[in-house]
């Protein structure tokens, strides 16, 4: 049942997906509706019209994405629900979590909260990009420098919900097994009689270490235990927040109750590390270029990134950098300095090329390029701050910073203009006043 609706959910998302990018504005209301625990969010009632930056095909391309995500979402929480991901990081490495969240192209609002719960103390606390701590554009929570105060709960916090949750245990130091590429890694084991498995999760290869020469890779190997059968419970005693992690709780994580984790078998077996030989070509690079005299005489060789003496490389121009701040509802002509008449100009709203064959289609006349290769922008919005570059070829000519701002109100600016004069005439007269009032008579 859950999949039937979920699927008649993304099947009225695709219908209005296909209005929209065929340049209908939709106004749609759809309330947000959870499936076995996750948030498909429409959100509130919004609108959305084509960017004016934006293709038909750019929109089609980024709601196929998102649409793809939400699929994806939908058949993860679908088959596994919202679990703890259990993650063990050595003192001192640098770590990554991601919260995985499909954000609507359409949607404005994709601020993201992590938290943290120490597990020293169980304070909850916002982790701000500050410090050791960085969040990326992409969502993730980079932690650099893991320390034991980072031991806890990191939870992503989408409009309050969770997307995702990590128990974070730093250890100094872990017994490991190295092994050479071909040699046999430890096989899973079966505590039948406790319904546990104690097992080898591994990591990606790395890359190769060198080029050109043999080199080494290696893959990681964690120790970790879950339960054979999930039905049933662990013998002889039973650890129910083990449900909460389906893909195993590493051996050494402090979130192993003490009764599981000094079981002989999970105590002496250890995490293992692979090495591996490998051998890559290096990257090419041009060849040396030598220069001789009429008579074939050497006098220069040129290596990769020099140049000769004799003549030196040309400095590209300078990019021109402009800012301006311009009232809304005005008329706006940008013009790429410095530019011959018979030269094609390309222009970029930030790093969206601004096609000037649909343009005017896109906007609905009010955006448009025109002969001289002059962008206008008729009925300035607030929305269309941005910074605009134009490239003759393939050279960036000039980046202009435009700032869109609400026009001052001229009869406001004329109560401002008269109080002045009044107040500065109520202060002259007050101060001759005072001035002739206490005078000193003059003496003869």
């Amino acid at each position: 049942m859950g999949n039937s609706y979920s699927f008649l959910i993304l099947t009225v998302l695709t219908v209005l997906h296909i209005l929209q990018i065929n340049g209908f504005p939709i106004e749609t209301m759809i309330t947000s509706v959870k499936v076995n625990g996750l948030l498909l969010e429409r959100g509130k009632r919004a609108k959305y019209k084509a960017s004016w930056g934006e293709s038909t095909m750019e929109i089609q391309r980024q709601f196929n994405e998102y649409y793809e995500c939400l699929n994806k979402r939908v058949q993860q929480i679908t088959k596994k629900g919202h679990h703890i991901k259990a993650i063990i990081a050595l003192f001192g490495q640098n770590l990554e979590l991601k919260c995985h969240i499909c954000f609507r192209p359409d949607q404005k609002e994709k601020r993201i909260e992590w938290q943290h719960v120490s597990k020293e103390d169980s304070t909850v606390r916002v982790v701000e990009s500050e410090g050791r701590y960085e969040i990326t554009s992409k969502k993730s929570l980079v932690i650099n420098d893991v320390e034991i105060g980072d031991v806890g709960t990191f939870m992503c916090l989408y409009r309050g919900d969770y997307e995702e949750i990590y128990q974070l245990d730093v250890l100094r130091r872990e017994n490991r097994l190295m092994l050479k590429e071909g040699e046999k890694v430890l096989e899973p084991q079966m505590l039948t009689d406790n319904n546990l498995e104690v097992f080898t999760t591994w990591s990606p290869w790395s890359s190769c270490n060198n080029c050109g020469k043999p080199g080494q890779r290696r893959k990681i190997g964690l120790c970790m235990v879950k339960k054979i059968d999930p039905e049933e419970p662990i013998e002889p005693k039973d650890y129910p927040m083990m449900e909460l992690y389906p893909e195993g709780i590493p051996c050494r994580a402090t979130a192993l109750p003490h009764f599981i984790a000094n079981n002989e078998k999970i105590r002496n077996r250890p995490s293992e590390t692979v090495l591996g030989k490998c051998n890559i070509a290096c990257p090419t690079v041009p060849p040396v270029v030598t220069i001789t005299d009429s008579t074939g005489k050497v006098l220069e060789v040129l290596e990769e990134g020099h140049y000769s003496l004799k003549s030196p490389p040309k400095l590209p121009p300078m990019i021109r950098r402009i800012m301006r701040y311009e009232d809304a509802g005005m008329h706006l002509v940008l013009q790429c300095p410095k530019i011959k008449s018979n030269q094609m100009v390309r222009w970029t709203r930030n790093d969206r090329v601004i096609n000037p064959m649909t343009i005017k289609q896109q906007t609905r006349g009010r955006v448009w390029i025109d002969n001289i290769n002059r962008l206008h922008i008729a009925k300035l919005l607030m929305t269309d701050t941005d910074m605009y570059n134009c490239f003759v070829r393939k050279r960036h000519v000039a980046n202009m910073k435009i700032l869109v701002v609400q026009p001052f109100n001229e009869s406001l600016k004329n109560y401002i203009s008269y109080g002045g004069f009044i107040l500065t005439a109520i202060l002259i007269l007050i101060v001759l006043i005072f001035v002739c009032r206490y005078r000193s008579p003059k003496r003869f």
